[in-house]
């Protein structure tokens, strides 16, 4: 179920993000169906766009898959909560293994059964991240920008309880700054590596 109509040629920041993940995950996908074939296997994959049309609906619904031979035994997507929790109610998906293409965090699998998510969170990534930063850059002062989203709250938390633990030098500082999230998106982009 792809999040973004495939034949617009623009996209915004995050449509963008979501093509992204969702490429990476076909180049998955491919390699499973390649194995698949020397076991034999027989696999028929269609796609569907979960892209909202202009009155605000999802451009493919539950009738759509009535074209299909069965139901499905694996939905891969979407990432958008609202269509995951539409598409998880038609008949055809109910008892799907149902892959969650996210990094939204594990509150989309919970008391689902059958939802897997292969993304890696992003916390155990934070405290990496902070300990890099504490044995890179001895003696500076650090930007963290705190955005208040509630999908970057257990991110930023797991930086700033990372850095507390971490090896920090005397003369390095970690200094919070509170932006938007609507804002950082430009603030992102106007910052050099």
């Amino acid at each position: 179920f792809l999040p973004f109509s495939a034949g617009e040629d623009s996209l915004g920041r995050q449509a963008l993000r979501l093509r992204e993940i969702s490429q990476d995950c076909a180049a998955g996908v491919r390699l499973a169906l390649d194995s698949g074939r020397w076991l034999g296997a027989h696999v028929q994959v269609h796609y569907f766009d979960t892209g909202l049309d202009t009155a605000g609906v999802l451009k493919c619904n539950s009738a759509a898959l009535d074209s299909l031979y069965d139901r499905v035994d694996i939905a891969v997507g979407p990432l958008r909560r609202s269509a995951f929790k539409e598409v998880r109610s038609w008949p055809k998906v109910k008892g799907a293994t149902h892959l969650v293409l996210t990094d939204l965090g594990a509150a989309m699998a919970d008391q689902s059964p059958g939802v897997l998510f292969p993304y890696t969170q992003a916390g155990p990534k934070m405290e990496l991240l902070a300990q890099r930063v504490a044995e890179q850059h001895a003696g500076e002062r650090v930007m963290l920008l705190a955005s208040g989203d509630i999908r970057n709250l257990d991110n930023e938390d797991a930086f700033r309880a990372a850095w507390a633990k971490s090896d920090v030098d005397s003369t390095t500082t970690l200094v919070e700054v509170e932006v938007s999230s609507r804002g950082l998106g430009a603030l992102r982009d106007s910052l050099t590596d």
